[in-house]
């Protein structure tokens, strides 16, 4: 059922997504790179380049990029970014909802009717494999942490939709940042962008759950209040 319900959804998506049609390189400073598509390998870019939808761009420490969106709109890429070109877009409240009902699908655990039957394996790990193994989960969650700082980029530059929704993605595919205050505080403010005062709400709460400090939690109390005399209105 729920493969069936993620297959329509997906339909719905394809047939309602627009993309901006040209992704222009204008200026590079320092490491920036981009993947082309679903291909795991990453090359250097070059003023000049053009990107595709597909496409993502990531930035090392102390670099920048200028891209240039369709013919007028200049967005400035900082260090330690990782987004993808189709992001850059804007999406409706109804598009959004859909695709955050999408992501909660997702986020469900699969049911492992041979649970019961599993052996686990136990893998003793010993000397360079074990730093391998560590320099790897090092850079996976780095992965992460830059693709949060691209949805800081998307917010920053009025893209609320898209910065919503992949933070939602990021949470799901990273579960070590799901307590990334910074990136939830984003996430809420982005649902009140698009008027999701709910959504909004949900996200300051468990903001608050977490104990944050009493100056922020006084800011967050505020916002919260103001969100529910909205709701009740």
């Amino acid at each position: 059922m729920k493969n069936i319900i993620i297959f329509f959804v997906f339909i719905f998506l394809i047939n309602q997504s627009v993309f901006a049609a040209d992704y222009k390189i204008i200026g590079v400073k320092g490491t920036v790179s981009v993947r082309h598509g679903i291909n795991e390998n990453w090359s250097s870019v070059s003023a000049g380049d053009v990107l595709k939808p597909e496409d993502s761009i990531e930035l090392g420490k102390q670099s920048s990029a200028t891209l240039m969106i369709g013919p007028s709109t200049q967005i400035i890429l900082p260090e330690m970014v990782m987004v993808d070109m189709s992001d850059f877009r804007y999406i409706s409240k109804e598009e959004l909802l859909m695709k955050l009902a999408l992501e909660n699908i997702r986020s469900i655990p699969a049911r492992d009717n041979n649970k019961d039957m599993n052996i686990p394996r136990v893998t003793t790990i010993h000397g360079e494999e074990k730093n391998h193994s560590g320099s790897m989960a090092q850079n996976f969650l780095q992965a992460g942490e830059k693709q949060l700082n691209g949805g800081k980029v998307l917010f920053n530059n009025g893209f609320y939709a898209t910065c919503a929704l992949k933070t939602k993605q990021i949470f799901r595919l990273y579960p070590s940042l799901i307590e990334n205050m910074d990136a939830r505080i984003l996430l809420a403010e982005s649902f009140e962008k698009m008027n999701l005062n709910k959504e909004a709400l949900e996200e300051y709460a468990f903001i608050i759950s977490k104990s944050p400090t009493a100056d922020t939690k006084q800011i967050l109390q505020k916002k919260i209040d103001a969100l529910k005399k909205k709701l009740n209105e």
